[in-house]
């Protein structure tokens, strides 16, 4: 089993992605940006909104567990320190 957290919505595959199933039911958000599976059972999933929070554990129908903060998207953590390498 794979899970895709994409940009429109939550997608799922049992046979090795010649065919997906949407699987969002429960999810408000569209936009997906982490999605963690429990390493003890692939039937739950924690999956990260621009938002929320949401989890399943029946692999697709999802509930928001938390709600009310702001995702910061970073795209550099550079503090340019490679400059004193030279």
């Amino acid at each position: 089993t794979v899970y895709a957290a994409t940009g429109g919505g939550m997608y799922k595959t049992t046979d090795g992605g010649n065919s997906w199933q949407e699987i969002d039911e429960g999810i408000c958000a569209r936009k997906l940006f982490s999605l963690i599976v429990h390493p003890g059972s692939n039937q739950t999933l924690f999956a990260g909104g621009q938002f929320s929070v949401y989890k399943t554990t029946n692999g697709g129908d999802w509930s928001e567990v938390v709600k009310g903060f702001k995702i910061l998207k970073f795209e550099d953590f550079s503090d340019n320190s490679d400059k004193n390498l030279k």
